[in-house]
């Protein structure tokens, strides 16, 4: 698993923690990692309310496949997404079958999204965010708004607003070509 901060050469690894604002440090932006299937995504910790293990999923008859149903946290009814479908991703490897729900909350909004696994908490320096390489799906680029080197792997971040909104005008877009 790699390592949950990533520190910029020559800086002392034991140094005090920069102070940080919103998921953003004076040495770069914190994320929350998840995994689908094989793929490891970022998203910035600030739009993560809390994680859950969903418990019981209502499903919403007549909803598109990307929603799972809605879930009732504490009093507050929210619709679950599930990631695989709406990424377009065909593979589940979430170990014992239970999919992990991580609540992102936008100003009044929120939303449950499903994902296989969550891993550490990881801080990158600013200068090593990428472009999204034009070899990953054109969906995957418009959700994604940069990629972090991990190892062998690359941990490609969600912009939660290009995710959710356009999970919303999607939908409404069918609606109109339905109605």
């Amino acid at each position: 698993m790699p390592s949950t901060e990533l520190v910029p050469q020559g800086a002392d690894a034991h140094a005090p923690r920069p102070r940080q604002v919103d998921g953003r440090t004076e040495h770069g932006q914190m994320y929350v990692t998840i995994f689908l299937d094989r793929h490891m995504f970022g998203l910035p910790i600030e739009s993560v309310r809390e994680i859950i293990y969903p418990s019981r999923i209502h499903s919403v008859p007549l909803s598109f496949p990307q929603v799972a149903g809605l879930v009732n946290i504490r009093g507050r009814i929210i619709p679950v997404i599930d990631l695989h479908s709406y990424l377009g991703i065909t593979e589940h490897s979430g170990g014992d079958g239970k999919s992990l729900g991580i609540v992102i909350e936008r100003g009044e909004f929120m939303d449950c999204l499903l994902v296989d696994a969550i891993g550490d908490i990881m801080t990158f320096p600013r200068h090593t965010a990428q472009g999204v390489p034009k070899t990953v799906s054109p969906l995957w680029r418009k959700m994604c708004s940069s990629v972090h080197q991990v190892g062998d792997r690359l941990l490609l971040v969600l912009d939660p607003d290009v995710l959710l909104d356009g999970l919303r005008s999607d939908a409404g877009e069918k609606l109109l070509l339905a109605g």
